[in-house]
């Protein structure tokens, strides 16, 4: 099957319903005492949490009559009005008891039962909480049987009541089913709406039959000959409760079904724990096949722009960017565009990347902006690249490591740091290869030379915090706990002038920052660098986020003295300043990783930039400082 064609619907239903059914024997099997109180016990909580309901109702109408209505059971007409009041507000608050009760059978039973299967399976731990997630899947298993017994006797008690309204539940049901099926198979679009989790549009299907049930009611009374007002009052909650139980028992065979690798190796004893690859966005790889290449491209070029030329050539381009997809295309007559196709777990820095490309500010070292579409049901973004435009060459790269920790994400680098094109490791092979530190210099140098808008800085700043609202004593304190004496003093020193180091950063100029640059997003046009993609762009104090090749000092000094006349903002920052916003950042990364031994390396460095700073200026200085610079920044 094509990756993004959706499989059909009966299908996946019925090899989820046939894999629940293993479940469920797996649970008999190794558990059936367990297994059978939790069912039991679900079942009696339902029933319980019903009278619950119910038995107040009555107490309601009693209260509000001077004397036991007709429609009440001749059983109950013997007893006396207050005498009987009482008597239902004691049993609704058994009912309750029951309810609390068996829910906390539930809640043994599982943990008993789920505890007797793991210890069967004789498994290593497999992964975090899998105590927790066993137990939870244990519980919510039970909660289709139980449904099953309950929906057996509401339509029972129905049948026996008000058979009207049990077909008028049956008819509705029927048509719901019937209209999923024939629509899913014949829309992709409502297809995927069904797949998605239950409860985003379950409830509304169950409170829809509810209110049907309640028009029919009352028609009923008003115009044809019903049961009864006690049989009209039961049937609607009854119809409530079944309605509600149906609606759980899909939801829980749902979510059972997108637990399944981990439930497989949990209970099944010759199943292993296989992660899911993840990057893997629905459909997005299709897209890139050539005969759909051709389909769907000059479509939308065509959608974006008024007279768009014909595509003479198209090739993928490599992001290094998980589910983003980028295809270059050689256009006749007119620049080369750039198609980039988000993966559906991406729709988030589409809107990111838009919201700065659509309206850039002056000589931002970007692509034009042409527009944005939808391909697919993914956001794609339409760009205009300079001529001769070309990918950063760079080696290839060994497959990354399948590891989820914290420090090994892909994307990570030994220090912490996100990686920048200036520490991409050995040069590649070629004497043509570019020095990527080279490249990333430059790139730097044009993109602080941007001069935030306002209204954007304004915006970002009222959305997201900065270096100098994030920094915490806690990151020296943590590192304080794992010092020797030499360290702790050097750690109590710079604690002392904690909010002289803020007010200090605070003071620097705000700049552009990529935060996904690497040689698959770099591209060179003539002699400008320019990055190709800026779904996680942001603003920051300048040297924030910088790697620790860009704040040595001659750098530095180079950088700021060829960008100083460009833009005033910085003509007169101190670079002691920029590495002090930048380690200062390295350290907030270092804390995130609790890498405590790497930060009480970096202390030595950290104070020697404070003090060539100047101590004594103080937090006035700093303050005054801010408020000289020619950029101001919202608070």
């Amino acid at each position: 099957m094509p990756e993004n064609e959706i499989p059909p619907l009966l299908p996946r239903f019925r090899e989820g319903l046939r894999w629940s059914l293993q479940l469920g024997g797996r649970f008999l099997r190794e558990a059936p005492g367990g297994t059978s109180l939790v069912v039991l016990a679900t079942v009696l909580s339902q029933l319980a949490m019903l009278l619950a309901f119910f038995l107040p109702l009555k107490v309601v109408i009693l209260l509000g009559s001077e004397r036991i209505p007709r429609y009440f059971p001749a059983a109950l007409a013997e007893f006396d009005r207050d005498t009987l009041i009482v008597a239902l507000t004691l049993a609704t608050v058994g009912a309750f008891g029951v309810y609390l009760l068996a829910e906390r059978l539930i809640r043994f039973g599982s943990d008993r039962g789920a505890r007797r299967i793991l210890e069967r399976s004789r498994k290593v731990v497999l992964f975090e909480d899998q105590d927790g997630i066993a137990t939870r899947a244990y519980r919510r298993y039970a909660v289709i049987p139980a449904g099953l017994v309950f929906l057996l006797l509401g339509t029972a008690v129905l049948a026996v009541l008000y058979p009207s309204v049990l077909g008028l539940m049956i008819a509705f049901l029927s048509l719901v089913a019937l209209l999923v099926v024939l629509g899913s198979r014949f829309s992709g679009g409502l297809r995927r709406k069904v797949l998605a989790p239950p409860r985003t549009w379950l409830p509304g299907v169950a409170g829809f039959g509810f209110l049907l049930v309640f028009v029919w009611l009352v028609a009923d009374y008003l115009y044809r000959d019903p049961p009864g007002l006690l049989a009209a009052i039961v049937a609607l909650l009854l119809a409530r409760q079944m309605l509600n139980r149906l609606a759980g028992m899909v939801t829980s065979l749902v979510s059972l079904n997108r637990e399944r690798p981990r439930l497989d190796a949990l209970f099944f004893h010759h199943q292993v724990f296989q992660r899911r690859r993840q990057g893997r966005g629905e459909g997005l790889w299709a897209l890139l096949a050539e005969a759909e290449r051709e389909e769907w491209l000059p479509r939308v070029l065509r959608e974006l722009e008024d007279a768009p030329g014909r595509v003479r050539r198209s090739e993928w381009w490599q992001t290094r960017v998980p589910d983003v997809m980028a295809i270059h295309c050689e256009m006749e007559g007119s620049e080369p565009r750039l198609v980039k196709v988000f993966g559906p777990h991406r729709s988030g820095e589409a809107r990111h990347e838009a919201s700065l490309l659509a309206d850039p500010p002056a000589d931002l070292p970007a692509p034009g902006w042409i527009g944005a579409t939808l391909v697919d049901g993914l956001h794609c973004h339409v760009l205009r690249l300079p001529e001769e435009t070309a990918q950063v060459a760079t080696r290839r790269d060994p497959a990354p490591e399948d590891d989820d920790g914290p420090g090994n994400r892909a994307g990570s680098t030994d220090s912490g740091r996100s990686p920048d094109p200036g520490e991409a490791g050995p040069s590649p092979e070629g004497s043509a290869a570019p020095d990527l530190a080279e490249l990333a210099y430059r790139f730097r140098r044009s993109l602080i030379a941007v001069e935030p808008p306002e209204e954007l800085a304004g915006r970002y700043g009222r959305s997201r915090p900065l270096l100098w609202q994030r920094l915490d004593r806690a990151m020296f304190e943590r590192a304080r706990l794992v010092a020797d004496v030499t360290a702790r003093e050097t750690i109590d020193e710079l604690l002392a002038d904690f909010q002289a180091i803020v007010d200090r950063v605070r003071s620097l100029p705000w700049v552009f920052v990529n935060r996904q640059l690497n040689p698959g997003t770099l591209a060179t046009a003539g002699d400008d660098v320019i990055a190709l993609h800026w779904g996680r762009w942001g603003l920051e104090t300048v040297g924030t986020a910088w790697p620790l090749a860009a704040l040595e000092p001659d750098t530095l000094s180079r950088l700021l003295a060829e960008v100083g006349p460009r833009r005033p903002a910085l003509a007169d920052v101190p670079p002691a300043g920029v590495r002090l916003a930048g380690l200062l950042s390295l350290m907030e990364r270092l804390y995130l990783a609790q890498r405590y031994a790497d930060i009480l390396e970096l202390l030595p460095e950290l104070e020697g930039t404070w003090r060539s700073l100047g101590r004594e200026a103080g937090p006035a200085s700093a303050r005054a400082a801010a408020t000289a610079l020619v950029q101001g920044h919202p608070e």
